[in-house]
């Protein structure tokens, strides 16, 4: 499955993590993490749930469907804490770990 076929660009995750992050606890806490993104796709009938962490990046990030340069603080979905209850969502979250967000980007929820 291609990006660009859908107009979109794939750059470079955030990789390693952020001290802040690992330090913080993160890492050891991604079961947990999953666990409650199941019951939350079950309980609520989600195809997914994922989760974004924060993480500096000096490089090209993505912005629309646009590359910009920034050195800013953006969010990058975490590989190993999410869950997919249906098949066709898997595509979205490989997708979600090629792609970044920027503050005011994205659906909260």
């Amino acid at each position: 499955w291609e990006l660009e076929k859908m107009g979109l660009k794939g750059f470079n995750p955030c990789s390693p993590l952020s001290e802040e992050i690992c330090e913080g606890g993160l890492l050891n806490a991604i079961k947990e993490i999953q666990e409650v993104l199941k019951a939350v796709c079950i309980n609520h009938q989600l195809p997914l749930a994922q989760t974004w962490v924060p993480c500096r990046h000096f490089s090209d990030v993505a912005y629309g469907s646009s590359p910009e340069k920034s050195g800013g603080e953006i969010m990058s979905a975490l590989p190993s804490a999410y869950y997919i209850s249906e098949d066709y969502a898997e595509k979205f979250q490989f997708c979600s770990e090629m792609l970044h967000l920027q503050k005011g980007q994205g659906v909260v929820g």
